[in-house]
């Protein structure tokens, strides 16, 4: 057997919908994150405003 068909069989492995499925856990764990960072963003406000956005104007 040859070198690129050895490549060729194993970049044909997922196939479409296994594709995606991958791409829904993606979206789905970059969504958790952001929920995620926007509650700890919300939850410590006083810091984020107070000295990280106010602190750069002064």
């Amino acid at each position: 057997m040859a070198l690129d068909q050895y490549r060729e069989e194993e970049e044909e492995g997922m196939s479409f919908l296994d594709h995606l499925e991958q791409l829904r856990w993606h979206l789905l764990r970059s969504v958790a994150a952001v929920l995620i960072l926007t509650i700890v963003a919300f939850l410590a406000k006083s810091i984020v405003f107070g000295q990280v956005i106010l602190g750069l104007l002064r």
